[in-house]
């Protein structure tokens, strides 16, 4: 036995167990402190990706509360069904309105711990999620798409004014390592946002569509002609932005559209 290698990892142990006794996490959703590492599975094969992602930022009771999306689901918007029984099928909504983009997916859904995660980043810049967050929505894609179905990943974009006020694009920072990930080209200036709209929230249908109207363009149409975009945004609510999009990019000569988001409403 190699005692030294042995009295290192000791060591290790020790510390670590004295820097979380003296210095433990704080769960970034309610606030009370615990020790990262202990809410799941050890065994790391075993481990859910949210629990691998987000283990370090909230406590097991918040992370428990983080729901991916998994079948049955609808294959078009990817709504996840509340009953757990059955196979994928379309979806109401999308059988009386096709949306104009292929698919819809998205790592989780949008309430409690994962929500308050989620206006972290939006609202108030806690920008140590984009590196977690990028994970899940990297490890989303790889399950969705293969590499060879992508030509173009396009952020949604923000009209100039909220960007300044913001900072960032949360779209944006959540896949700018993917074209040194996976050789994937991002365009953030391929769609604009040329139109100031009044936040979605609280919006029926009907008004969201008319407050998108004549939102968006295409920056460069020889940029993404005949390309197989991927349309990416941090939340995905009714499908009117994405389908915005998504017909912006499509009148422009898109070969076709997708749309992964972080989240979307249950």
């Amino acid at each position: 036995m190699n005692h030294g290698v042995a009295g290192r990892a000791y060591l290790k142990r020790f510390y670590r167990a004295l820097l979380d006794a003296i210095f433990p996490a704080k769960c970034l959703a309610c606030g009370s402190f615990f020790r990262p590492g202990l809410s799941g599975a050890q065994d790391l094969s075993k481990r859910s990706r949210f629990e691998i992602s987000l283990g370090g930022y909230l406590c097991a009771s918040c992370l428990a509360a983080c729901r991916p999306v998994q079948s049955p689901m609808c294959p078009v918007c990817g709504l996840m069904f509340e009953s757990r029984q059955g196979d994928d099928h379309l979806c109401g909504p999308c059988i009386s309105h096709v949306p104009v983009f292929g698919k819809a997916r998205a790592c989780g859904v949008y309430e409690k711990s994962f929500r308050s995660l989620i206006h972290l980043l939006k609202y108030r810049s806690r920008m140590q999620l984009v590196r977690p967050f990028s994970e899940l929505l990297l490890d989303t894609f790889q399950r969705h798409w293969s590499e060879n179905e992508v030509d173009l990943a396009v952020p949604v974009p923000l009209h100039s004014k909220r960007l300044r006020q913001r900072g960032f694009n949360q779209a944006f920072v959540l896949v700018r390592t993917w074209k040194r990930q996976l050789g994937l080209d991002i365009d953030e200036s391929a769609l604009k946002r040329v139109r100031m709209t009044a936040p979605q929230t609280g919006l029926g249908k009907k008004s969201r569509l008319e407050n998108l109207k004549g939102a968006f363009a295409v920056g460069n149409a020889n940029r993404i002609s005949g390309k197989r975009v991927l349309l990416i945004d941090d939340v995905y609510t009714t499908g009117t932005t994405a389908d915005a999009c998504a017909g912006a990019l499509l009148k422009a000569g898109a070969g076709r559209v997708d749309v992964l988001t972080l989240a979307r409403t249950p």
